[in-house]
C-alpha cells in the first residue's frame, strides 16, 4: 500500500529534515527502495513529502503507527506547521 506523509514547515528544509523523514519511513516500510522524499515551496511554507510503501492493511489499523512515527521527528523541526497522511 502506498503512503504519503506531508510535513509543512516555515523554514527552508535542511538535509537533517530529509534524513529524519527517511529514518521514519525506514521504520515503517517493507520496501526500502520505495522511499522517496521531495521538497517544494508551497506559498509561505515548505512541504516535505515522503512517499513509501507498507504492507497491505486496513488504513484504520496503520494510521496511528504512521502518525506516531512521523510525529516524533516532525514536531522537533524548527518552524513545524502541520502534517498530513494520505494513501494515494
Amino acid at each position: 500500500m502506498n503512503v504519503r506523509v506531508t510535513v509543512l514547515i516555515s523554514n527552508p528544509p535542511s538535509p537533517h529534515h530529509v534524513e529524519s523523514l527517511k529514518d521514519a519511513a525506514l521504520d515503517l516500510t517493507n520496501d526500502k527502495n520505495s522511499i522517496k522524499i521531495t521538497t517544494k515551496p508551497t506559498g509561505n511554507y515548505h512541504a516535505l513529502i515522503t512517499d513509501f510503501k507498507i504492507r497491505k492493511a486496513a488504513q484504520s489499523k496503520v494510521i496511528d503507527g504512521i502518525y506516531e512515527t512521523f510525529k516524533s521527528c516532525a514536531w522537533s523541526f524548527e518552524g513545524y506547521q502541520d502534517m498530513s497522511i494520505q494513501f494515494p
